[in-house]
């Protein structure tokens, strides 16, 4: 499973419908599971190709919405059930 991390300005309502309105388009074919909002971040995890969701956000959001995206690398334990995140 594949996380993203994306800071995003959320100064305008408008901004934060763009980045709701372009994950969800990318939702079936990047295979989007989750999309979560916490403050000027926004949480996507999935089974997609990261590096390729990154370069595909950027290009439709442009520098304007998105200020960073973070791929965050987990692993999980065979004992316990939470990924470990390492950014």
């Amino acid at each position: 499973m594949a996380i993203l991390v994306i800071t995003v300005n959320m100064q305008c309502c408008r901004c934060k419908e763009k980045i709701d309105k372009i994950l969800n388009c990318l939702r079936c074919k990047y295979c989007i599971e989750k999309i979560e909002y916490e403050g000027e971040k926004v949480i996507v995890r999935g089974g997609f190709c990261a590096e390729e969701l990154r370069e595909c956000i950027w290009r439709k959001a442009g520098c304007k919405i998105v200020v960073n995206i973070i791929i965050v690398e987990s692993s999980y334990n065979k004992h316990n059930e939470n990924p470990q995140i390492r950014v």
